[in-house]
């Protein structure tokens, strides 16, 4: 970020890309604290005998509680750029056809936010993770994806990679229960993710799911139906070349 000769814009997206890690392990802080304030208030209910009421209203939405606002402004800013960008596709009836249509667009973009706020929790620990080992002076590989699929589902770095973040999700569930089921239920998003972490990340890497959100058309883009100009004249290239090689004997 102070490097010389560096074009302000450039910052910004430098900028952009630390504050996005840093988000997950002050999201993670922002959890723990507001466990540790709920715990905190529901034993003081318990020692001084008050009515149970007391300790539900601070999860009630009609209360004057900043969490509340606070959340919905967050979820605001989450739905609100996919909201405009779907209106924006929708409002031109080429761009409609192109990422398949009405219903096809409309449903892709309601199960890619469920999706993105399941996986959530689940990205949080993982950026926590890396911004932990950044800190310490730990090695970080940035290995390519594995995207050879004919060997199926490896379990057994699904589970290594997400054994963590199931047994977080269960501990943090029974904490928040034991407190208060009011708060189990007001932190579910945040443990149901964790606890599924591993069949959802099995789902996710499974080829028959992909067929099928193929078959269906949803999370179509403009190239799977047209590909570009420039993709189209190196394929008949290559088929060109492939044409004129004379197979060994």
């Amino acid at each position: 970020l102070t490097a010389r000769e560096l074009h302000p814009v450039s910052r910004l997206h430098l900028a952009q890309g630390i504050l996005a890690y840093w988000s997950s392990p002050l999201w993670l802080l922002f959890l723990m604290l507001g466990t540790a304030q709920f715990a905190v208030h529901r034993w003081r209910v318990l020692r001084h005998r008050f009515d149970d009421s007391a300790a539900a209203s601070f999860l009630d939405p009609a209360s004057q509680h900043l969490a509340l606002l606070l959340f919905l402004i967050v979820m605001g800013m989450l739905t609100l750029p996919k909201l405009l960008a779907l209106l924006r596709v929708l409002a031109s009836g080429r761009r409609r056809r192109a990422f398949g249509g009405f219903a096809r667009l409309s449903l892709g973009v309601l199960v890619e936010h469920a999706l993105s706020a399941v996986m959530a929790p689940i990205f949080m620990l993982f950026h926590t993770t890396f911004v932990f080992e950044v800190l310490t002076g730990r090695n970080i590989p940035w290995n390519t994806q594995s995207r050879d699929s004919e060997d199926g589902i490896d379990w057994r770095r699904i589970v290594r990679a997400h054994l963590v973040h199931t047994a977080v999700g269960i501990l943090w569930a029974l904490l928040a229960l034991r407190i208060h089921p009011d708060f189990f239920w007001w932190l579910s998003p945040i443990t149901f993710g964790l606890m599924a972490s591993i069949p959802l990340s099995a789902l996710l890497a499974w080829p028959a799911a992909s067929a099928t959100l193929r078959r269906l058309g949803l999370f179509r883009t403009p190239v799977e139906g047209a590909a570009p100009p420039v993709v189209s004249h190196v394929e008949r290239n290559v088929e060109a070349v492939r044409g004129r090689q004379i197979e060994p004997p």
